[in-house]
């Protein structure tokens, strides 16, 4: 089954450093305790920044954003802020965010308007 969880401090550090970003929170996509994939981010007030997300296909990839915004939206954030030039790529090519705009998405409308396009 795959698991996706805060990492501990120290494996953060491990991820946030193979990352080349500075320590955030990570969260980890495992799958009997092997490493899947990661979302490193972090939060300030009502916006989260995330600055990096890797998982080795387009549904893990869904699967591991949707949690990082679930979890950020459950610690208070209300909209997120997208570094990761790979995830904005993936994001514009699923509609979830315009070229034409800021890598910017409010986390209420996504989870209203989105919906599973792998």
């Amino acid at each position: 089954m795959i698991e996706i969880k805060c990492a501990a401090p120290d494996v953060a550090a491990v991820l946030c450093e193979r990352a080349g970003v500075e320590l955030q929170t990570v969260l980890a996509m495992t799958e009997r305790e092997t490493l899947l994939g990661f979302a490193c981010m972090a939060q300030s007030g009502e916006e989260v920044t995330l600055s990096h997300l890797e998982a080795p296909d387009a549904a893990l990839t869904d699967a591991l954003l949707r949690a990082a915004l679930n979890c950020a939206r459950s610690a208070g954030a209300k909209a997120a802020q997208i570094l990761h030039k790979p995830l904005v790529l993936y994001m514009t090519q699923k509609g979830y965010l315009r070229e034409s705009e800021p890598a910017q998405v409010e986390i209420a409308n996504f989870f209203a308007k989105s919906a599973c396009k792998a």
